[in-house]
Protein backbone atom coordinates (compact mmCIF):
# COMPACT_ATOMS: atom_id res chain seq x y z
CA UNK A 1 0.00 0.00 0.00
CA UNK A 2 1.33 3.42 -0.94
CA UNK A 3 1.89 5.71 2.06
CA UNK A 4 -0.08 8.93 1.84
CA UNK A 5 2.31 11.78 1.22
CA UNK A 6 2.11 15.51 1.05
CA UNK A 7 4.93 17.46 -0.51
CA UNK A 8 4.95 20.90 1.04
CA UNK A 9 6.08 24.05 -0.67
CA UNK A 10 6.71 26.53 2.07
CA UNK A 11 5.72 29.70 0.26
CA UNK A 12 4.02 31.12 -2.80
CA UNK A 13 5.32 29.61 -5.99
CA UNK A 14 5.03 30.74 -9.58
CA UNK A 15 6.24 28.17 -12.06
CA UNK A 16 6.10 28.04 -15.79
CA UNK A 17 7.03 25.00 -17.78
CA UNK A 18 8.11 25.30 -21.37
CA UNK A 19 9.07 22.35 -23.51
CA UNK A 20 10.48 21.98 -26.97
CA UNK A 21 8.39 18.88 -27.64
CA UNK A 22 4.93 17.69 -26.68
CA UNK A 23 6.39 14.76 -24.74
CA UNK A 24 8.94 15.01 -21.96
CA UNK A 25 11.25 12.18 -20.98
CA UNK A 26 13.31 11.60 -17.84
CA UNK A 27 16.44 13.75 -17.79
CA UNK A 28 18.74 10.74 -17.94
CA UNK A 29 17.07 9.41 -21.11
CA UNK A 30 15.72 6.23 -19.48
CA UNK A 31 12.22 4.94 -20.08
CA UNK A 32 9.41 6.27 -17.89
CA UNK A 33 9.15 4.51 -14.52
CA UNK A 34 5.34 4.58 -14.12
CA UNK A 35 2.79 3.97 -16.84
CA UNK A 36 0.23 6.65 -17.56
CA UNK A 37 -2.54 4.23 -16.57
CA UNK A 38 -0.93 3.56 -13.16
CA UNK A 39 0.02 7.14 -12.40
CA UNK A 40 -0.94 8.13 -8.83
CA UNK A 41 -3.87 10.44 -8.17
CA UNK A 42 -2.15 13.79 -7.59
CA UNK A 43 -3.57 17.03 -6.25
CA UNK A 44 -2.40 20.18 -4.51
CA UNK A 45 -2.18 23.94 -4.66
CA UNK A 46 -3.36 25.55 -7.90
CA UNK A 47 0.00 27.32 -8.20
CA UNK A 48 1.56 23.86 -8.52
CA UNK A 49 -0.46 22.77 -11.57
CA UNK A 50 2.41 23.40 -14.04
CA UNK A 51 4.80 21.48 -11.79
CA UNK A 52 2.35 18.58 -11.43
CA UNK A 53 1.84 18.42 -15.18
CA UNK A 54 5.59 18.40 -15.80
CA UNK A 55 6.10 15.62 -13.24
CA UNK A 56 3.34 13.50 -14.81
CA UNK A 57 4.82 13.92 -18.26
CA UNK A 58 8.39 13.19 -17.15
CA UNK A 59 7.53 10.18 -15.02
CA UNK A 60 5.14 8.50 -17.47
CA UNK A 61 6.39 9.79 -20.82
CA UNK A 62 2.85 10.93 -21.65
CA UNK A 63 2.05 13.93 -23.81
CA UNK A 64 1.50 17.38 -22.34
CA UNK A 65 -2.23 17.02 -23.10
CA UNK A 66 -2.40 13.71 -21.22
CA UNK A 67 -0.49 15.22 -18.30
CA UNK A 68 -3.05 18.02 -18.18
CA UNK A 69 -5.84 15.42 -18.07
CA UNK A 70 -4.33 13.84 -14.93
CA UNK A 71 -5.27 17.06 -13.12
CA UNK A 72 -8.86 17.49 -14.35
CA UNK A 73 -10.26 17.36 -10.82
CA UNK A 74 -7.53 19.33 -9.05
CA UNK A 75 -9.03 20.69 -5.80
CA UNK A 76 -6.65 23.33 -4.35
CA UNK A 77 -4.50 23.50 -1.21
CA UNK A 78 -6.77 22.70 1.73
CA UNK A 79 -9.28 20.40 0.00
CA UNK A 80 -6.35 18.40 -1.43
CA UNK A 81 -5.06 17.65 2.10
CA UNK A 82 -8.47 16.32 3.09
CA UNK A 83 -8.75 14.29 -0.11
CA UNK A 84 -5.33 12.77 0.62
CA UNK A 85 -6.32 11.95 4.20
CA UNK A 86 -9.55 10.31 3.00
CA UNK A 87 -7.65 8.18 0.48
CA UNK A 88 -9.06 10.01 -2.54
CA UNK A 89 -5.56 11.11 -3.63
CA UNK A 90 -2.16 9.42 -3.45
CA UNK A 91 0.12 12.45 -3.41
CA UNK A 92 -0.24 16.21 -3.16
CA UNK A 93 2.10 19.07 -4.02
CA UNK A 94 0.86 21.91 -1.86
CA UNK A 95 1.58 24.74 0.48
CA UNK A 96 1.13 24.40 4.21
CA UNK A 97 -2.53 23.86 5.11
CA UNK A 98 -4.54 26.44 7.03
CA UNK A 99 -4.89 25.91 10.79
CA UNK A 100 -8.56 24.99 10.28
CA UNK A 101 -7.50 22.21 7.90
CA UNK A 102 -4.79 21.00 10.30
CA UNK A 103 -7.50 20.60 12.94
CA UNK A 104 -9.70 18.62 10.52
CA UNK A 105 -6.75 16.37 9.62
CA UNK A 106 -6.38 15.23 13.24
CA UNK A 107 -9.21 12.72 12.76
CA UNK A 108 -7.19 10.86 10.10
CA UNK A 109 -3.92 8.94 10.28
CA UNK A 110 -0.90 11.27 10.22
CA UNK A 111 0.35 12.32 6.80
CA UNK A 112 4.00 12.17 5.81
CA UNK A 113 4.87 15.76 4.92
CA UNK A 114 8.21 16.44 3.22
CA UNK A 115 9.29 20.01 2.42
CA UNK A 116 10.94 20.12 -1.01
CA UNK A 117 11.42 23.79 -1.66
CA UNK A 118 11.07 27.32 -0.50
CA UNK A 119 9.88 30.34 -2.33
CA UNK A 120 8.99 33.85 -1.29
CA UNK A 121 6.00 36.01 -0.58
CA UNK A 122 6.21 38.91 -2.98
CA UNK A 123 4.24 42.09 -2.45
CA UNK A 124 3.51 44.16 -5.53
CA UNK A 125 2.47 47.78 -5.90
CA UNK A 126 1.36 49.69 -8.95
CA UNK A 127 4.32 50.79 -11.11
CA UNK A 128 3.32 54.42 -10.64
CA UNK A 129 3.49 54.14 -6.84
CA UNK A 130 6.62 55.95 -5.56
CA UNK A 131 6.98 53.40 -2.71
CA UNK A 132 9.66 50.97 -3.89
CA UNK A 133 10.04 48.83 -0.75
CA UNK A 134 8.25 48.06 2.49
CA UNK A 135 9.59 46.66 5.75
CA UNK A 136 8.01 43.68 7.48
CA UNK A 137 6.65 46.05 10.11
CA UNK A 138 5.04 48.20 7.42
CA UNK A 139 3.52 45.15 5.72
CA UNK A 140 2.22 43.97 9.08
CA UNK A 141 0.64 47.40 9.59
CA UNK A 142 -0.95 47.37 6.14
CA UNK A 143 -2.48 43.91 6.45
CA UNK A 144 -3.73 44.52 10.00
CA UNK A 145 -5.24 47.91 9.15
CA UNK A 146 -2.86 50.00 11.26
CA UNK A 147 -1.43 51.63 8.11
CA UNK A 148 -4.18 52.74 5.74
CA UNK A 149 -2.60 55.43 3.56
CA UNK A 150 0.47 55.32 1.28
CA UNK A 151 1.61 58.62 2.79
CA UNK A 152 2.34 56.72 6.05
CA UNK A 153 5.07 54.73 4.26
CA UNK A 154 6.56 57.47 2.08
CA UNK A 155 4.04 57.52 -0.76
CA UNK A 156 1.28 59.80 -1.97
CA UNK A 157 -1.81 60.68 0.06
CA UNK A 158 -3.88 57.76 -1.29
CA UNK A 159 -5.73 55.05 0.66
CA UNK A 160 -4.12 51.60 0.62
CA UNK A 161 -6.14 48.67 -0.70
CA UNK A 162 -4.53 45.49 0.62
CA UNK A 163 -5.66 42.69 -1.64
CA UNK A 164 -5.82 39.27 -0.01
CA UNK A 165 -6.64 35.67 -0.69
CA UNK A 166 -9.36 33.63 1.04
CA UNK A 167 -8.41 32.56 4.57
CA UNK A 168 -7.96 28.91 3.57
CA UNK A 169 -5.74 29.52 0.54
CA UNK A 170 -2.14 28.37 0.73
CA UNK A 171 -0.76 31.86 0.15
CA UNK A 172 -3.00 33.34 2.86
CA UNK A 173 -1.86 30.62 5.27
CA UNK A 174 1.73 31.51 4.47
CA UNK A 175 1.05 35.22 5.01
CA UNK A 176 -0.16 34.28 8.49
CA UNK A 177 2.80 31.99 9.21
CA UNK A 178 5.52 34.35 7.97
CA UNK A 179 4.11 37.77 8.77
CA UNK A 180 0.88 38.07 10.70
CA UNK A 181 0.59 35.20 13.15
CA UNK A 182 -2.78 35.41 14.89
CA UNK A 183 -3.11 39.18 14.40
CA UNK A 184 -6.52 40.13 13.03
CA UNK A 185 -6.38 41.16 9.41
CA UNK A 186 -7.94 44.22 7.84
CA UNK A 187 -11.59 43.48 7.13
CA UNK A 188 -12.07 41.97 3.71
CA UNK A 189 -14.62 42.86 1.07
CA UNK A 190 -15.35 40.79 -2.00
CA UNK A 191 -13.40 43.22 -4.20
CA UNK A 192 -10.30 42.79 -2.01
CA UNK A 193 -10.32 38.99 -1.84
Amino acid sequence: MMKKAAIILSAIILLTVSTAADTLHPADGTAPQISYENYPRIDGSLACVPLCEAVASRVTGCSAAQAEETLNDFLNTNPSYLALAKGERDLILAYEPAQETKEQLKEYEPLQMDPVGKDALVFIVNKDNPVKSLSQEELFGIFTGKITNWQEVGGNNIPIKAFRRPETSGSQTLLRVLLLGDAPMVEETMELV
